[in-house]
């Protein structure tokens, strides 16, 4: 009796030990099977050799979801439009030029899960308009010279951050109809408003320096319930102004 049950509980010990090994197999076919089906690029702008193009719009076009378009410094007279997600970066913010004429928005995106890194844009209507997009990031660029710096209209969850606004004619950042949007760390001269608000609510705003503006910030109607903190407003005609309740 005795030497059969050792037998069995060999048996017990054998098959966890295979159904384990088994679940582990079963693991890593399934985590191979997600890296074969993920097949992020990157794609090069203003270089050489494989994956390169000559203009941004190009090397969007030819992104996939999730892809990078990295961009070598030079100067670009490009419109362009972002559909897709993707992260567009700049080789050096004080060299990697992408510049209009102040006939159409710089950079439009309509799309999730967009990151802009590292560009200076210049002389465009609005110079970075985000519409209906989500989940986005926008950090250490350089915008003058447009009409208005970044707008955000009908977006949500997107963080604008460490970028130099200098020189735009009416805003440097506009939301519209915008919620759970972060800006922060932003340095923002020059303007005829620094920050404005419009319709929207339950947005964080800290920690950015507004100065040189005729409004440093400027809440319209039904913008309610944001977080306002920690920002330094000075030499504005008039440091803020808020039409709403509860900002």
């Amino acid at each position: 009796m005795e030497r059969n049950k050792n037998k069995i509980d060999n048996i017990i010990i054998l098959l966890i030990i295979i159904n384990t090994i088994s679940m582990s197999l079963s693991v890593q076919a399934i985590n191979c099977v997600f890296i074969n089906n993920y097949s992020a690029e990157t794609l090069y702008v203003g270089g050489t050799g494989q994956n390169n193009f000559t203009k941004i719009q190009d090397a969007i076009d030819n992104a996939s979801n999730g892809d990078t378009v990295y961009v070598f410094t030079g100067t670009y007279d490009e419109y362009l439009l972002i559909n897709k997600e993707i992260s567009l970066i700049g080789e050096s913010r004080e060299q990697t030029i992408i510049a209009g004429n102040k006939t159409d928005n710089i950079i439009r995106i309509n799309s999730n899960n967009v990151k802009i890194i590292s560009f200076m844009i210049k002389n465009g209507e609005i110079g970075l308009y985000l519409v209906d997009s989500s989940n986005f990031t926008i950090i250490q660029n350089i915008l003058v010279d447009n009409y208005e710096g970044i707008g955000v209209l009908d977006s949500s969850y997107g963080l604008i951050s460490s970028n130099i606004l200098q020189g735009n004619d009416f805003e440097g950042i506009n939301l519209v109809g915008s919620t759970q949007i972060t800006i922060s760390g932003n340095l923002i001269e020059n303007s005829l408003e620094g920050i404005f608000i419009s319709s929207s609510s339950s947005n964080i705003i800290c920690g950015n320096t507004l100065r040189d503006h005729i409004y440093g910030f400027e809440a319209g109607q039904s913008s309610n319930n944001n977080k306002i903190f920690h920002n330094n407003l000075y030499n504005n005609d008039q440091n803020a102004n808020a039409a709403c309740t509860d900002t």
